[in-house]
């Protein structure tokens, strides 16, 4: 598999270390000057560059796992159909991976286990091909640095993320399923038993989601929230791991666990 996004992440690194070795850059106003073929290459700069993005090119290209199935991210925009949940494969293996990690954490720090996990769908960017799963793979299909947040809710605020779930048409859970229509849930089932809006429940996600991203506000009224210091991406990359060498490669999720009438 390629790393497509080789100059995204080589840019990155090449501004950190600019900034990391106390060079200032000059910004002079020149007014607008288009970028395209008629500016030559400068091949000292480009020497430079490419210390920097062989190395990053080499790290990003270890293998880490094996998949014999594709698992591809929600393919539309608006609400989310039934047929979109089933196709967007990658959302339940993630949302499972997830929730895997989580209480494998939770358990390392004597933190009661999340009941169960969400994600947003568009925070997926890239699906998995089939085939060796490279390092930089992992990277396309979480590009962002957000953090894995455990926190406890009480029932009415659940009740309020569940309505607002239906009104999206779904989003990548693990742990739990839901029935919804049009605008609010009909039933939810957390952890094979069925939801008490009395009680109060520990779920996993990720500090976007935590402040509101993509409209779940209502994770903000969290009646305690736990930092866990690890990025959801070195999550998906460690339970990919895992579950390669355990399953001889990822295997698919084709349950659905949001139905729609």
């Amino acid at each position: 598999m390629r790393i497509r996004n080789s100059v995204r992440f080589s840019s990155l690194l090449l501004l950190f270390g600019i900034l990391g070795c106390g060079i200032q850059p000059v910004i002079k106003q020149q007014g607008f000057i288009p970028i395209n073929q008629s500016i030559a290459e400068d091949s000292s700069t480009q020497g430079w560059i490419n210390r920097y993005s062989d190395s990053l090119k080499k790290e990003m290209g270890v293998g880490i796992g094996f998949s014999q199935y594709y698992f591809q991210p929600v393919q539309t925009r608006g609400r989310v159909t039934e047929k979109s949940q089933s196709e967007a494969t990658l959302a339940r293996l993630c949302a499972d991976w997830t929730l895997l990690g989580s209480r494998e954490w939770a358990k390392q720090s004597n933190h009661p286990e999340p009941q169960f996990a969400i994600l947003n769908h568009f925070g997926l960017r890239k699906s998995i091909d089939s085939g060796q799963i490279q390092r930089g793979d992992i990277y396309e299909v979480m590009p962002f640095d957000n953090e894995v947040v455990l926190l406890v809710l009480k029932g009415s605020d659940l009740s309020t993320l569940f309505d607002y779930i239906a009104k999206l048409g779904g989003t990548p859970i693990a742990g739990a399923e839901l029935w919804i229509n049009d605008s609010t849930y009909s039933k939810a089932i957390i952890n094979g038993n069925r939801f008490d809006s009395r009680k109060s429940y520990c779920i996993a996600t990720n500090d976007f989601m935590l402040g509101g991203g993509d409209g779940f506000n209502m994770l903000k009224k969290a009646k305690r929230i736990t930092k866990t210091g690890i990025f959801l991406r070195d999550m998906f990359l460690e339970e990919l791991k895992k579950e390669s060498v355990s399953n001889n490669g990822l295997l698919p999720r084709p349950t659905l666990r949001i139905h729609q009438p």
